[in-house]
């Protein structure tokens, strides 16, 4: 199944964490970035995905599709019930171990952005947020596979001791305003253990 493949993406970026703080290096304390707010949206009202310590509903026709998926690290996954232009819009979840505070955010999508890069046409860094109040960085751009090229849609979340890596992939052909609205009603969902 394509949603395999796709969710290799997030797993990439599980390891972005690991370089960041405790080093012994020359210590350094960047600045706290500024934290845009959420845009008021209607949550989804979809399937409700359970994850480890999460829960998020799906827009509807979606579906819960974690026990398809094989990709090691991938803890939770959903997706269209039917694709556009020959790709199933979906979304996955890794759970990295090790959060991030406010002064690595920075680092943290950085890093994450320079994993993707290669594979990536204009992948970004957009403006912080938080996600059920939760600081989360925020990545997005066009994703070259190989085979496939698609729109990728990245949230780094920090909560408690873990990270969540959330990646939304989405056809080039599903409309912006669509896409933005779906992103936004699944993140208004998202609930924490």
């Amino acid at each position: 199944m394509a949603l395999r493949r796709l969710c290799l993406v997030a797993f990439v970026l599980a390891p972005a964490l690991a370089g960041c703080g405790g080093g012994s290096g020359t210590a350094r304390t960047p600045a706290s970035p500024t934290i845009q707010a959420p845009s008021p949206v209607a949550p989804a009202t979809g399937v409700k995905v359970p994850g480890t310590g999460y829960a998020f509903r799906v827009p509807e026709h979606w579906r819960d599709v974690t026990k398809q998926v094989s990709t090691p690290g991938v803890d939770t996954a959903a997706a269209a019930a039917t694709a556009t232009a020959g790709f199933t819009s979906n979304i996955n979840v890794v759970v990295a171990n090790r959060a991030f505070t406010a002064g690595e955010l920075t680092e943290v999508t950085e890093r994450a952005r320079s994993q993707v890069d290669g594979n990536a046409n204009d992948y970004r860094i957009e403006e912080p947020t938080r996600v059920a109040d939760a600081l989360a960085g925020h990545l997005r751009g066009m994703h070259d596979s190989g085979k496939t090229s698609y729109w990728l849609e990245q949230y780094l979340i920090s909560h408690g001791k873990h990270t969540y890596v959330v990646s939304f992939s989405y056809s080039p052909k599903v409309p912006e305003a669509k896409r933005d609205q779906q992103i936004a009603s699944v993140l208004a969902s998202w609930t924490w253990d």
